[in-house]
């Protein structure tokens, strides 16, 4: 008995001390042109709903008209917003940019190299450009 006992107290301390525990890194949210934060709730909920306890932020930074201010602007307020979230998360961050939220969300990733995004999910981003449907019966 005192055996078992003692082996089971040995293995909690080595699983204690050299096993990781699994957690999800937080989420950064950017919407897209002319939207709001709102736009994001399905994917923040669905988020929150699959990996309870993951932290979302879902920036409603240059929403609606504001969205059209000068991109450059954007990218550097932004990159500031998203610098003050990963100094809390040292762990890294995954961050998620929906149309003109992909583009901003690139081009932080360029223009703040020290960054502490893990992955980058570009959704819907026109990062090679967009055409319309005349263009595809051409190709």
């Amino acid at each position: 008995m005192l055996k078992t006992k003692m082996e089971s107290i040995i293995a909690c301390w080595f699983l204690l001390i050299f096993c990781e525990t699994h957690c999800y890194k937080p989420v950064v949210l950017l919407h897209g042109i002319m939207t709001y934060n709102t736009s994001m709730e399905l994917i923040k909920n669905r988020i929150e709903e699959k990996h309870p306890g993951t932290i979302v932020y879902n920036t409603n930074r240059y929403s609606g008209w504001s969205s059209l201010e000068n991109m450059w602007e954007q990218v550097q307020n932004m990159g500031y917003d998203l610098m003050n979230i990963t100094q809390k998360h040292p762990e890294g961050v995954n961050f998620l940019g929906y149309s003109q939220g992909a583009l901003i969300a690139r081009a932080i990733l360029q223009a703040f190299p020290e960054h502490n995004v893990h992955n980058f999910i570009s959704l819907s981003g026109p990062q090679a450009g967009q055409y319309g449907k005349w263009v595809s019966i051409l190709l």
